[in-house]
């Protein structure tokens, strides 16, 4: 910017001595408006000239383009000529940056002979341009699964600074790898169409939504990388990503008995009751032994079998039909902070009791999510549709009446994850 700067001063300093040296024998002059205009790193600008009077008809007033910048690479004129229309005194032309990522470039542009006129002030403008900031660009992941859908993240960074919230929505240009094995069109489809992640205004990453067409043995393999041709971004730590065509949760990966291997969002749900609220943690239902099981089978309804159940998982499950209701990315705010995006699919029990308790029992349907893992090896069990009575109960009786967690109060930092491994 200093360099912008002195290079202003200096020519502005040279159009002045020139303007006034030269001697205006015509009554008509035609002149740039302004010595110097600034063409900004991602907005475009008017350039004008004036008359000393108004048209008489329609004149055409051409002009050259010099300087180190290069005129369709780095900017782009609307045209290559200004013209008054008749009866007013100036035009303006449009120039857009478009790749100007280089320091130290300038357009200047220098009116031609028009009949009939002299040159007033400025026949020559300096147009020094504003390098675009280069941002550095990381896939959030290496590898990740394809279900239902799946949101796609890339983190972006500016001087080895996270770069988030921008003013203005953010397009980051990608390409699907030629190692692919799974066909755009066939195996799956991007939203929108358009092959660009997209951080939107005051968003915290670019994001592209990709949905699962069809899975078929051996063309399950979606490549993304970043695009070679686009200048204003660098590939950074991650410059590609692996997506694996899994397809949508069914019933029958859910078949078969599972034991019980932990209640691991325990510690999260525990970390998040206000302090004034910790007599919500004296009878958590933390009895779930490993001898515990749930039998999943299908017939003429798809049956969940709890009879094996002997810890407090009991107290909420009943021998029960299920049925599909949803397959969609959710947050999983037991990880964390900074929770993944995850798929998780929801289903219906024909019968649940909702207040997960051996004395005060309220029988109805009840909505349970669940995850595959692991390559079908462990199962997630995430129970989110419940109103306690022997535990979180100020909890529960304060978020049932907040708008904020709409109708499903328990779902983000009380959902009660458990992992079950497949015996067979």
């Amino acid at each position: 910017m200093q360099n912008i700067l002195r290079l202003i001063v200096l020519f502005s300093a040279i159009v002045c001595f020139t303007a006034c040296s030269e001697d205006d024998d015509h009554a008509r002059t035609v002149s740039f408006k302004r010595a110097v205009y600034i063409l900004s790193s991602n907005q475009a600008i008017e350039v004008e000239i004036g008359l000393s009077e108004v048209a008489e008809q329609e004149l055409t007033v051409p002009f050259e383009v010099f300087g180190t910048a290069v005129e369709g690479e780095e900017y782009s004129l609307s045209a290559h000529e200004f013209v008054v229309a008749q009866g007013e005194n100036s035009a303006k032309v449009v120039i857009t940056p478009v790749d100007n990522v280089y320091s130290d470039r300038q357009i200047r542009l220098e009116l031609a002979d028009v009949p009939g006129y002299a040159f007033g002030n400025y026949r020559v403008v300096l147009i020094p341009v504003e390098t675009k900031e280069v941002i550095t660009t990381s896939f959030a992941a290496d590898a990740c699964i394809l279900k239902s859908s799946l949101t796609v993240s890339m983190n972006l960074f500016i001087g080895g600074k996270s770069y988030t919230q921008p003013s203005y929505p953010v397009t980051v240009p990608f390409e699907i790898d030629p190692s692919s094995t799974a066909v755009l069109g066939t195996h799956f489809e991007i939203e929108g169409g358009d092959l660009e992640l997209v951080m939107p205004t005051k968003g915290s990453s670019a994001q592209v939504k990709i949905k699962c067409l069809k899975k078929e043995v051996g063309k399950d393999k979606i490549v993304l990388r970043m695009s070679d041709s686009d200048l204003h971004y660098l590939a950074g730590e991650r410059n590609r990503t692996t997506i694996t065509i899994d397809g949508p949760t069914t019933f029958k990966d859910l078949e078969g008995t599972w034991r019980m291997n932990g209640f691991t969002s325990l510690t999260h749900v525990k970390n998040s009751v206000f302090d004034e609220d910790k007599s919500d943690l004296e009878r958590l239902p933390e009895n779930n032994p490993q001898t515990d099981k749930l039998v999943f089978t299908s017939g003429t309804t798809n049956r969940m079998n709890v009879s094996l159940l002997t810890g407090d998982l009991a107290h909420y499950l009943r021998n029960c039909d299920l049925t599909s209701v949803k397959e969609e990315e959710e947050y999983l705010y037991e990880m964390g902070d900074n929770p993944p995006f995850e798929s998780v699919l929801t289903m219906e029990m024909s019968e649940a009791n909702v207040n997960y308790s051996g004395t005060n029992v309220s029988l109805r349907k009840a909505q349970v999510g669940f995850r595959v893992l692991d390559g079908g090896n462990t199962l997630e069990l995430r129970i989110f549709d419940y109103e306690p009575t022997d535990f979180l109960q100020r909890t529960y009786n304060d978020r049932k009446v907040s708008s904020a967690f709409g109708k499903e109060p328990m779902k983000q930092d009380f959902t009660l994850v458990f992992k079950f491994v497949r015996e067979n």
